[in-house]
This record gives C-alpha cells, structure tokens and sequence, in this order.
C-alpha cells in the first residue's frame, strides 16, 4: 500500500497543556454544535425536536420535529454544515441501540437517513471540504470502530474510541484524536492527536492527548478538554 511521504506529513514542534474548556451543555438531553460561521444548532432528545439556537438568549427557530429514543445522557454529536441550513444527528430507535445518522434540512423540515446500523453502538457525522464523514462505533462482545468516508472505510480499529469529530489539516489528511492501539483485554487505551491520510488509510500518531473537540488555528492545533486543554504546534509539510 502506497502512504504519504514522512515530509507530508505533520511533524511535532510542540505541546503544553492550557486551561480547559467544558463543552457546552444547556440542559439535560440538549446538544448543541456550532460551524466556523459561529451559526449554532441544537438537538433536543426529550422534546424531540432540533434547529438552531441563540446561546445568549436560548431562542430556538428553524425547528424541526425528530425521532430522538436514545438516552438523554448520551444523546450524541451534532454537526452543522456551513451554510447554516443542515445538521448531522444520531436518532436511536431503542434507548441505547439501532442508531441511525440522519441528516436535517432546516429550511425544507426534512430528514434523511445517511448511514445506519442494527446492534448496540453509535453513530456521528460531520461536515467535511469533501463530504460528510462518519464515525461508526460499534460495541457488542466484539467492539469495532470505523471511519467511513463517500461510502468506503477509510480506517477501522477494533475497540472503542471517543466521540470526537475529525478536523482537516490538508485535502489528504485528517487529524484525530483516537486511540492507535487499544489494549486487546479492554478495548480502551490512551488518545492521542493523530494525522489520517484519508487516501491511503494510513494512521500516524503524533501526541498523546485527551477532550472532546479539535480545533485547527493559524498556528496551532487545540485539543479541547473540560480539565484541560492542549495546544500544540505542527509543521504542514
């Protein structure tokens, strides 16, 4: 299998650790996710309904109704495509399995299904410069995860891995925050900020780190963690 060349890929200049940034939370069973416009969107399980939101007064508009029977606790990720009019959520037909990734027009109060799948496990999408990508966890006696981009897989583990959407650092590469070797006993192990080459499917570690949330600057790349964050600097080439 050809991979990218050691020069394309990111080289660790630095880590430190900075102060934490909790994700936001609004109330039991609500989710919400915000796109580089600064557009907010929301999904609420009990009222079964999502669109968008105003952080600084909680008005809610674009309302559509969904079929949301997963577990307030764990409602999932949402992603908000940049225009501002589509959203990504998991629906789950049973509190904690048969998740489905379903894709909400806001203007049109329409939804579709993007990417389902029977059994326990969970399902999130976000809106990539190429497309939409979906993280696949499947749990069960034999837990596998899996990244699956324009309908083929493009990296999957066994084991489980943490929620967290991917970020584009190129056209090729993806970073994300994985675990590259779960222990074969438990299916866990640390996370660390990884560089995917979506092509080729080669994964290549770079630090180890923890959070909920990838977030690339001019100069540098933060790992968000309600604790602590990390920010950390790489070369592009």
């Amino acid at each position: 299998m050809h991979r990218l060349s050691t020069h394309q890929l990111p080289k660790l200049l630095s880590s430190e650790v900075i102060s934490g940034s909790p994700d936001t939370n609004i109330g039991r069973g609500v989710i919400v996710g915000a796109n580089e416009a600064g557009q907010t969107a929301f999904m609420d399980v009990e009222g079964q309904e999502a669109g968008l939101i105003d952080l600084r007064t909680g008005e809610r508009s674009n309302v559509v109704k969904v079929a949301s029977f997963q577990d307030p606790l764990t409602p999932g990720l949402i992603s908000i495509d940049p225009s501002g009019q589509k959203i990504l959520v998991m629906l789950r037909a049973s509190m904690h399995a048969d998740p489905s990734l379903v894709e909400v027009d806001l203007n049109q109060a329409q939804t579709r299904t993007v990417h389902a799948f029977d059994g326990p496990g969970w399902l999130a999408g976000a809106y990539m410069p190429d497309g939409i990508t979906i993280l696949e966890q499947r749990l069960g006696e034999s837990p596998v995860f899996s990244i699956i981009r324009k309908g083929q897989t493009v990296w999957t583990c066994e084991g489980t891995q943490p929620p967290v959407f991917p970020a584009a650092w190129t056209k090729e590469l993806y970073l994300l925050l994985v675990c590259p070797n779960p222990n074969p006993l438990t299916g866990t192990g640390p996370n660390e900020l990884c560089a995917l080459d979506i092509v080729h499917g080669a994964l290549t570690p770079i630090v180890e780190a923890e959070g909920h949330r990838i977030k690339i600057g001019e100069e540098d790349v933060i790992i968000e963690g309600d604790r602590q964050s990390y920010r950390v600097r790489m070369t592009r080439s």
